[in-house]
């Protein structure tokens, strides 16, 4: 799955680099993530804050339309749940997690429509995601912080890499531009045990900040 992700973003860029424009810049920013509700296992959890920071490359490939990759450390997180957390290992119960926050270098692929304004370029566009596990880190309520060693109940492991998709809406002006996001992964974050078992997908809303180095 690694290779074939690295493979479709290569592919994005040998084909439309020939003739492309492209801007080249840094970005950061906080975003709410959550675990999706399922009310039929009686799972629930709060949104948590993370965020994000890292490089991105807008390639221009028609006067109205641009792709933007990027390059981020990212994390999901989630808090306040009544998800019993077990050592995969062993399967004793260790407690309720009350935070748990999941580390990825993240690359979304952004295809973007871009409107001219006054003063300003809006880019509203859509697109896939690859995300690959770099850290975990889980707290149990009222205990311990766990770091890659705990999975909540009826799951094996946490899994190394998750795709998904997303929606993107951005305002450049001069060198500067602040975006908005919504992200879903595809399928579960976790690798269950049996089959009647939540499917544990997260989302995501961001807001960022960013900076064009090449221009």
């Amino acid at each position: 799955m690694r290779k074939n992700s690295v493979a479709i973003i290569i592919a994005v860029f040998v084909t439309t680099i020939a003739s492309a424009q492209i801007k080249i810049g840094v970005k950061t920013g906080l975003q709410y993530s959550h675990l999706a509700s399922y009310n039929e296992f009686n799972i629930q959890s709060d949104w948590a804050m993370g965020f994000n920071a890292g490089a991105f490359a807008d390639i221009k490939t028609l006067p109205f339309l641009h792709i933007q990759a990027s390059l981020l450390y990212w994390s999901l997180a989630y808090r306040n749940s009544n998800i019993i957390a077990e050592d995969p290992q062993t399967r004793s119960l260790i407690g309720d997690i009350s935070l748990q926050r999941i580390s990825y270098m993240q690359v979304p692929v952004y295809a973007l429509f871009r409107f001219g304004l006054k003063k300003a370029n809006l880019k509203i566009g859509a697109g896939p995601y690859f995300a690959f596990k770099v850290s975990d880190k889980t707290k149990i309520e009222g205990g311990d912080t766990f770091r890659g060693t705990i999975v909540p109940q009826g799951t094996k492991s946490i899994k190394s890499n998750v795709n998904g998709w997303g929606l993107y809406s951005g305002v450049e002006f001069n060198r500067w531009l602040v975006a908005l996001n919504f992200q879903q992964t595809f399928k579960g974050i976790y690798d269950n045990l049996g089959t009647n078992l939540p499917e544990w997908k997260m989302g995501n809303i961001g807001l960022s900040v960013g900076y064009f180095l090449i221009k």
